[in-house]
């Protein structure tokens, strides 16, 4: 967001538009977590029940979380990225009786866009149906929870009754070694002190 702060662009944009009809605000992308802590920071008061504030703070959701049949490329969004947390996200799918299959299977995936790397998060695997004889259906549900984490639960549409399945989370390609990191970590020096 850097470059957008440039003169340049502020004044090709400028020539650009009818002033009469638009404003630019001309805005700084470094400075705007400051400008959000200061406003933050200004509507904190004390009274009788402690600090309070008038803003309230609330996480959102990082990334786009998908599933993705795994018999094709087909992503469907069930959690849109920037929106407040917690939030949940339903696939359903429709049960033929005609389909002889045996399992159904998901990957479980996030990304900031279609254009760039998608993140294999783990692979949703249904075995067990509650009936093969009739068309039915079954959602899988994933909530993207405050505290960080993915909550995933599969049930049958009808009566609501939770479906056992499987989750095997893809390993990832680069493991975080903690240990390392913290060592890493003390041994920088700041202003000559460890």
């Amino acid at each position: 967001g850097g470059a957008s702060s440039n003169n340049l662009v502020y004044d090709f944009w400028k020539q650009k538009i009818d002033d009469s009809k638009q404003n630019i605000i001309y805005h700084q992308p470094l400075t705007s977590v400051a400008k959000g802590a200061a406003l933050y920071a200004n509507s904190i008061s004390v009274n009788s029940l402690g600090i309070q504030s008038s803003i309230e703070l609330k996480n959102v959701s990082t990334y786009n979380i998908a599933l993705q049949d795994t018999g094709s490329d087909h992503k469907e969004i069930l959690i849109n990225k920037n929106l407040p947390l917690p939030i949940t996200g339903v696939k359903q799918i429709r049960i033929l009786p005609q389909n002889n299959f045996n399992s159904i299977e998901y990957k479980l995936i996030q990304f900031f866009d279609l254009t760039e790397d998608i993140q294999e998060l783990g692979l949703i695997t249904i075995n067990e149906f509650p009936n093969k004889s009739n068309e039915y259906a079954i959602e899988i549900i994933v909530e993207n929870k405050a505290n960080g984490t993915l909550g995933l639960k599969v049930r049958d549409v009808n009566t609501k009754q939770n479906i056992k399945f499987e989750f095997t989370k893809k390993k990832q390609q680069f493991e975080y070694n903690f240990e390392e990191q913290y060592k890493l970590i003390n041994s920088f020096y700041i202003n000559n002190i460890t």
